[in-house]
């Protein structure tokens, strides 16, 4: 996973990745969590004390940020129906800080 780190002119910095790899999920209507760590990539490996997440998926599925910590965060993907289950597949999320 390559972040690109980008500071806006008013100071807040947003971190940016492209294909990070999701597990694949077992049983149908089963989540799927994805820790994701930004240790030396974002502010000396810290993130913001005040930070959101934007997801963006290649499958049909709920996306969510479960746990945030200045290091990272933990994705949580599940699926729309309950009788599918998540194939292994490739999120995007922009952190705004």
């Amino acid at each position: 996973m390559t972040v690109h780190r980008l500071v806006a002119a008013n100071g807040s910095t947003v971190a940016h990745a492209s294909g990070t790899r999701s597990h694949q999920g077992g049983e149908p209507g089963q989540s799927v969590n994805t820790s994701v760590v930004l240790v030396g990539q974002h502010r000396e490996g810290l993130l913001p004390d005040r930070y959101c997440v934007s997801i963006a998926t290649d499958q049909a599925c709920f996306a969510s940020v479960v746990h945030k910590t200045a290091r990272g965060f933990i994705v949580k993907l599940t699926p729309r129906a309950a009788d599918t289950a998540l194939a292994v597949g490739s999120f995007d999320f922009t952190v705004h800080g």
